[in-house]
């Protein structure tokens, strides 16, 4: 039996670069594909540069922070939608950030 050694090329590029200038006549799978095959063959695609591994770690960090961020203030405005729908009062500062008047001055020493 014959094994067979095939080689596959993996190229990252910006979509919007790459159909800017091919004709926008029909849009199926069949013909971005045949228009990227061709695209490639002339070496016109215009690939992306990928970052390194540390660089991708902080990226990926960054953005779950974000996400963290995101449900924080999600959580946040369901809270005070509960507070509002029961005509309570909004509590003052929170449990993470006193307030500016129970906070020390740099000046005074504390206690």
């Amino acid at each position: 039996m014959k094994s067979l050694a095939v080689a596959l090329v993996i190229v990252v590029f910006l979509p919007h670069l790459a159909f800017a200038q091919a004709p926008k006549v029909i849009k199926t799978d069949k013909v971005d594909a045949h228009t990227l095959a061709q695209l490639l063959r002339a070496d016109y695609l215009p690939a992306v540069e990928m970052p390194d591994e540390a660089t991708w770690a902080r990226r990926q960090l960054v953005s779950h922070r974000q996400l963290l961020v995101e449900h924080q203030r999600s959580l946040k405005n369901t809270i005070h939608a509960v507070f509002n729908r029961l005509l309570l009062p909004r509590p003052e500062g929170g449990a993470s950030r006193p307030r500016a008047s129970s906070r020390p001055t740099s000046g005074s020493s504390p206690g």
